[in-house]
């Protein structure tokens, strides 16, 4: 009977030797499993990392490329309007200097003391704003002087 006991405990031990390295080798099976899992992880967000930075990077570099682009339309668009003032300079400097000597051989034309139409138009011009001038400031005069006038009788009847 002492005999059987020991070699019961024996198998015992062995029994639980042997559950804790299969514990043992279970747990270390769970940790591989998940390092694994969590290397997985670690590389597909690594990977979607990746590609967000490659995104920004494509975006960066398509806004560099339009502020590029707008410049040099910015740049063409400045140097057709300069083309274009410049034309218009030109074309009313000639357009003025036809004028004048459209009128000049009308001028040499007329007798002594005739005036041209448009010349006589430019001098009543200057004569009904020097006119307007003056009537303008005639009546602020006269309405200041009104109105110190009333004021002052306002006074005197209070």
């Amino acid at each position: 009977l002492g005999r059987s006991l020991r070699v019961a405990e024996g198998e015992l031990e062995n029994m639980n030797d042997a559950e804790a390295e299969r514990e043992d080798s279970m747990e270390t099976a769970a940790v591989t499993i998940q390092a694994q899992a969590r290397g997985q992880a670690g590389r597909k967000y690594a990977d979607a990392v990746k590609e967000k930075e490659a995104q920004v990077l494509k975006m960066q570099q398509e806004q560099a490329r339009r502020r590029d682009e707008l410049a040099q339309r910015q740049r063409e668009l400045a140097s057709r309007e300069q083309q274009l003032a410049y034309f218009k300079q030109v074309q009313k400097r000639e357009q003025d200097r036809k004028r004048a000597l459209a009128l000049e051989r009308k001028r040499r034309l007329l007798e002594e003391g005739e005036v041209l139409p448009e010349d006589e138009e430019a001098a009543m011009t200057l004569e009904d704003v020097s006119a307007t001038a003056i009537q303008r400031i005639a009546r602020g005069r006269g309405a200041r002087k009104y109105v110190r006038s009333l004021r002052a009788s306002y006074v005197h009847a209070a």
